[in-house]
């Protein structure tokens, strides 16, 4: 089923007034709060329409997750860096700081670091669990109602990547302590109506993304061993698992290649069409963007 999305360019959002002075991926922290998807962040009112809507979302028994919010300027760096090459691929190419760089094979493409609505804390990449893609079902609900919430799908050839795009006119928005099931009655109720106050929600620790993009330049320099099975242990396994954990799977970063992981990477290669053998060859290497094999 092909779902035709509401769609406008990035460049079309309206800031919301907050971001006025603020560098693209230096939002104070102060500024980023919780938009009730996972532990992740975004700036007022992005983050209160997002709770709206992933509570409206719920209410139908559509159950939104995603992989990736707000993105630091450090942050993006890491992620252009792991995606482009200075040395042609001949893949599409991107000028940064006057320099060519070409998109690596089987990768996504990346904003150039500053330019992403990731770092004004306003866009989202929507999946339906942190490990499971976005589906047509899903997406048929975000055409229905993602722009009564602010909401658009903002590049076409990426159906998870919406963008907040209504500035301080936030159509319907819920407090960051409301908990999901007051959140909708809190968004569709008449304005007479009282609930009952709601647990807050709990606040994400402080992120430092300096140390995330030295961990992932270190991950990104480890050499294919060969196959690796469960049961290896190591670095190699390490930054296997570091890949996961960057493109929104949940697993532990130990080196010790368990019935976990092996199943996160079955997870990984279901979403990314490879042999869903739980086994980590070069196709599956090269697919996690790890050290060119």
């Amino acid at each position: 089923m092909t779902v035709k999305l509401p769609y406008k360019s990035d460049s079309a959002a309206k800031l919301p007034t907050v971001l006025k002075g603020k560098p693209n991926g230096q939002i104070p922290a102060e500024l980023l709060v919780p938009c009730g998807l996972r532990n992740f962040l975004m700036i007022e009112p992005a983050a209160g329409a997002m709770r709206a809507m992933v509570a409206a979302a719920a209410g139908d028994g559509v159950t939104l997750s995603a992989t990736g919010t707000w993105r630091s300027y450090d942050q993006q760096k890491a992620m252009f860096m792991d995606r482009y090459s200075t040395t042609s691929t001949g893949g599409k190419t991107k000028v940064w700081e006057g320099r060519t760089y070409w998109q690596k094979p089987k990768v996504a493409m990346a904003a150039v670091p500053g330019t992403s609505n990731h770092g004004l804390g306003l866009a989202v990449d929507l999946s339906d669990s942190p490990s499971v893609p976005i589906c047509a079902a899903s997406l048929a609900w975000l055409a229905d109602h993602g722009p009564s919430f602010g909401y658009w799908n903002t590049v076409q050839s990426e159906n998870w990547h919406w963008t907040y795009c209504l500035g301080d006119d936030a159509p319907i928005s819920v407090p960051v302590t409301a908990a999901a099931p007051a959140a909708r009655a809190m968004a569709f109720a008449p304005a007479s109506a009282s609930t009952s106050a709601p647990a807050p929600a709990p606040a994400p620790g402080p992120v430092d993304w300096q140390a995330i993009a030295a961990t992932d330049a270190k991950m990104m320099a480890v050499v294919f061993p060969g196959e690796i099975v469960e049961g290896a242990k190591g670095e190699a396994v390490s930054a296997v698992q570091w890949k996961l954990v960057a493109v929104g799977h949940e697993v532990k970063v130990d080196g010790d290649f368990g019935k976990k992981t092996a199943a996160t990477v079955v997870a990984f290669q279901t979403g990314h069409g490879l042999t869903a053998d739980g086994r980590v060859g070069k196709k599956t290497w090269t697919a996690l963007g790890l050290h060119p094999v």
